[in-house]
């Protein structure tokens, strides 16, 4: 997934090693399902069938229903449906592999047909298939690393106090030792920079279009696309984290927030998340009461 993992938990934490492999191979298989970059991973297998329905493996039928729950419930703000768009915004291969590119021609940005979006993706749970329009094809980098950290803490409940962290989405069980709650430092805080927020039992998800840039058709270009115009986001926001019961949840709003702006702030709080936002010129905008509670 293009990022580092971490397993921590206090000293005399049992069953630790046996903990940490079962979070080493969830993360691989969720990677091997879902990578968009591995001809062979299922997700792929899924695209290519459009138009047809897919039989889909449990995993898989499950990750595509929790994105398109989270699209219904963020109002499209978030949409799995958005691989041609990335596609033609450059990202198009592995960052390790994008960065280095450098393009000053290419095809302009593409708008898919406003026809094509979550909604016409159909499940069918009885016989577990997965049908897409004929032109639709999706991604999941959006929902998968944090549904493999909410799947690795699942299957990680032989070590009571834990905490996994896969580059800033986090989910924490128990508590460090102390008595107290996972205390985690902000990935950017703005002008409020060195604020750490503490959690118990739940999942921290951070997302910024700081980091993932690079150029193509002669324009700086980032991941996150707003699936309204189908381009990279121009929102006001540069990062934003968010505290929820899990961290798909967490990524998901944090995701939307970017897409929304100020109005994905009053999303969080309808969503009862709670969220602080980072604007271009570091000034913050947070929930209520965040970081309480």
């Amino acid at each position: 997934m293009n990022t580092d993992i971490s397993v921590l938990a206090p000293d005399d934490a049992p069953h630790f090693e046996e903990t940490v492999e079962a979070a080493r191979e969830t993360f691989a298989t969720v990677e091997d399902c879902l990578s968009r970059f591995r001809p062979e991973s299922e997700l792929c297998a899924l695209n290519r069938s459009a138009g047809t329905a897919f039989t889909a493996s449990p995993l898989l039928f499950r990750v595509v229903k929790l994105a398109l729950d989270a699209a219904r419930a963020t109002g499209g703000a978030f949409d799995p449906t958005i691989l041609p768009a990335l596609e033609a915004a450059g990202y198009d291969r592995s960052f390790e592999h994008l960065a280095a590119r450098r393009s000053s021609g290419g095809v302009a940005l593409l708008e898919a047909p406003s026809s094509i979006d979550y909604r016409s993706v159909r499940l069918d749970p009885a016989r577990s298939t997965i049908t897409l329009r004929p032109s639709s094809r999706i991604d999941l980098g959006g929902i998968g690393k944090g549904f493999a950290v909410d799947l690795a803490i699942e299957r990680t409940a032989g070590t009571p106090h834990r905490c996994i962290n896969a580059g800033g989405d986090i989910a924490v069980r128990g508590t460090p030792g102390s008595g107290s709650g996972w205390t985690i430092a902000l990935e950017d805080g703005g002008e409020r920079a060195g604020e750490t927020v503490s959690i118990v039992d739940s999942a921290l998800a951070t997302s910024t279009i700081s980091k993932r840039r690079w150029i193509s058709d002669g324009r700086e270009q980032h991941h996150l696309i707003d699936p309204r115009t189908r381009r990279p986001t121009e929102g006001p926001f540069r990062t934003v984290s968010v505290v929820a019961r899990t961290c798909v949840q967490a990524d998901v709003a944090a995701k939307a927030t970017l897409v929304l702006g100020d109005a994905g702030i009053a999303l969080l709080a309808e969503l009862g998340l709670h969220g602080i936002a980072i604007r271009h010129d570091g000034t913050v905008g947070t929930t209520r009461d965040w970081p309480r509670n």
